[in-house]
């Protein structure tokens, strides 16, 4: 019992840093570093548009965490869906982007922790090679499928599921549309002069449409009574497919607007 508290601890610690990389991610929120593949602690660059591999241990020094270890005093393994790493190849990553990770046959996860527990008698290490640790994982083609039924093994799992980050994820994004003194619908608010938010954009050319109370949030401003986003946000919102999928209404007054994203709704007032 005293083992497994351990390992759990450790298995909830990396779940909790890895959600917190995806939600704060600058570029591609939603997005997690490649693994560990030389047991350096930190996350590989990239090879060309992919990780060098999408199983390995976990980035611990990338992910700030300190480094854990399982109560047999293993690091950590760590597996991740190949659309949801963080280059821009993989783009769009938003709420409609898919985990392609399974476990037992259900799929839908972003990525998968595991503690590999002490060597099965066909386990050879230390090594850098996943199956001397972990047991009914595969990999096609950088899709990482994990099998339990019917296989001996001693792993231990925690899961990140897409549902799990969607709503989270829609808040930071609906946040960054309110914006800020420099950006978004307070800067418009306070700098434009119209004393209104602007209308909705119904044609997706990033132009705020006169008389629009409902559509998606403008991004082509200041110019055009529009919505001004700083260029590093703006290419992260729009890159990723977030202002296509972002319902935005404004009052008849233009005092208030309601933005919704998945299951999130934000209401911004003067």
């Amino acid at each position: 019992m005293e083992r497994e508290k351990i390992t759990a601890k450790a298995l909830v610690e990396a779940k909790a840093a890895l959600i917190g990389r995806a939600l704060l991610d600058a570029n591609h929120p939603g997005s997690l570093p490649c693994p560990d593949s030389d047991n350096d602690g930190s996350a590989e660059l990239f090879a060309g548009n992919h990780c060098p591999s999408y199983i390995g241990r976990l980035p611990w020094k990338t992910l700030g965490t300190g480094e854990l270890r399982d109560a047999y005093g293993e690091r950590l393994w760590y597996a991740l869906s190949q659309n949801h790493r963080d280059h821009p190849s993989a783009e769009p990553v938003n709420l409609d982007t898919p985990g392609m990770l399974t476990i037992d046959g259900v799929g839908d996860y972003l990525a998968i922790v595991f503690s590999a527990g002490p060597a099965m008698s066909d386990q050879s290490r230390p090594s850098n090679q996943f199956s001397d640790y972990l047991e009914g994982v595969s990999v096609d083609n950088n899709n990482v499928t994990v099998i339990t039924s019917g296989t001996v093994t001693n792993d231990r799992t925690i899961r990140i599921s897409r549902n799990e980050v969607q709503d989270k994820l829609a808040s930071r994004i609906l946040r960054e549309i309110r914006g800020s003194s420099s950006q978004g619908l307070i800067h418009y608010y306070t700098e434009s002069g119209e004393n209104r938010y602007p209308f909705a954009d119904t044609d997706g050319d990033g132009i705020a449409d006169v008389d629009a109370l409902a559509g998606n949030p403008s991004f082509e401003g200041p110019m055009n009574q529009s919505l001004y986003f700083e260029d590093d946000t703006k290419d992260m919102l729009g890159k990723n497919g977030w202002l296509s999928i972002i319902n935005y209404q404004v009052s008849d007054d233009g005092q208030t607007v309601t933005l919704k994203l998945g299951n999130q709704e934000l209401v911004v007032v003067p």
